[in-house]
């Protein structure tokens, strides 16, 4: 939905409004990252290195869709 032709709304029914960040370590799943009240396309976390073995994402609300959408998720050392 990035028609520049019809009116913005402050929450695209796609976009996720509530999510988590969690990674797997040697001590189970952590949660690093909880956003509320997202209306940005673009986010960025940084937090310290912390060794995991999976990243995963959970959301937890959308803008309206029953269906979420992520279009990419980057995660590396910088």
């Amino acid at each position: 939905n990035l028609d520049a032709r019809r009116p913005r709304q402050l929450y695209e029914k796609q976009m996720v409004t509530q999510y988590a960040l969690r990674l797997l370590t040697s001590e189970g799943w952590q949660e690093i990252v909880r956003v509320t009240d997202n209306y940005k396309r673009l986010r960025i976390h940084r937090f310290s290195p912390i060794a995991c073995s999976a990243l995963r994402l959970v959301v937890q609300q959308t803008g309206g869709d029953p269906c979420a959408r992520v279009m990419e998720i980057r995660a590396y050392e910088e």
